[in-house]
């Protein structure tokens, strides 16, 4: 099959190829440590907590340390140069100059509730494409997660592999036995009895920053993670979709199909969501997920 792009896609790919992946890689981190920094100060004060406006893609809301990070982080992309475009979770869609190179897909903060509520569980996460039309989430080349709290930096080129804080992630195996994933309700919940049905039990926990929680699945800290309520967005998971695909994991909606159908362009929805640290784990999540969806026929 021959792809076949527009002309300003065209032009965008050629450029892409010239960038030094490294050098990007490099300012990015040092963007992300930077927001460490900046958000981490406005941790615990009452006027930045404060309700903004609702999410129109979820029952999530904005809060002013939310506005504040997407602002930081957009000044700081900004002074790189390059045109861009970039998906944000607050403002949705901005562009830098008439002829995007890049795509960017950021969360400035991922965990809002654990942040205003000093849980430390939040993150900073940058996934970067080349600018297309139409680009997916397996268009995303490289992203960085930053963990506010503990300052550790995740983060991956394709085709390169998978860092902690400089050292390349090695897989190692077996993974500690744990679930994460968001359980709000019954319905969220009901496919964890099907999977101890298959794979036995397991503990299960809810740290409420999907970004973190894939990372740490990557990294073999828990076998899998697991969100069926169709409230996750691309902004959640461009990076860590990729730096758990690098870390040698499994990724995709609950019935086993890609996440190929995830936009990069705009804000979009990701309507259910499994991830596990390897083929096995993943192929008995996809099974647990058929005995329910047959229960409830």
């Amino acid at each position: 099959m021959t792809l076949r792009y527009s002309p300003q896609a065209e032009r965008s790919l050629r450029w892409w190829l010239l960038i030094n992946y490294e050098e990007l890689l490099s300012k990015l981190i040092d963007i992300v440590r930077e927001g460490i920094v900046f958000v981490k100060g406005l941790a615990g004060k009452e006027e930045y907590v404060r309700k903004v406006r609702k999410h129109e893609f979820s029952s999530d809301v904005t809060r002013r340390f939310d506005e504040e990070a997407e602002k930081f982080l957009l000044d700081r992309i900004k002074s790189l140069g390059i045109d861009s475009l970039i998906i944000t979770e607050e403002s949705g869609e901005v562009r830098f100059g008439g002829d995007p190179k890049l795509i960017y897909v950021i969360d400035p903060v991922d965990g809002s509730i654990n942040f205003a509520s000093n849980i430390p569980w939040s993150s900073i996460s940058i996934a970067v494409a080349p600018y297309k039309e139409g680009a997916l989430l397996d268009d995303v080349t490289l992203g960085i997660i930053g963990n506010i709290y503990t300052g550790d930096i995740y983060y991956f080129i394709k085709g390169h592999g998978c860092f902690e804080n400089s050292r390349k992630v090695v897989k190692r195996g077996p993974p500690q036995k744990v679930i994460f994933g968001y359980f709000e309700g019954l319905d969220a919940y009901l496919i964890i009895p099907k999977y101890w049905s298959l794979r036995g039990k397991t503990k299960v926990r809810s740290l409420g920053c999907v970004s973190l929680d894939l990372v740490y699945v990557g990294l073999g800290r828990a076998e899998c993670f697991i969100d069926v309520r169709a409230k996750l967005r691309n902004v959640d998971i461009a990076a860590a979709y990729g730096f758990i695909k690098e870390c040698g994991g499994e990724v995709s909606h609950a019935d086993g199909t890609p996440l190929s159908d995830v936009s990069i362009n705009r804000l979009d929805r990701v309507y259910s969501l499994i991830a596990s640290w390897d083929r096995e784990t993943h192929e008995y999540l996809v099974r647990a997920y058929e005995l329910l969806q047959k229960d409830l026929r």
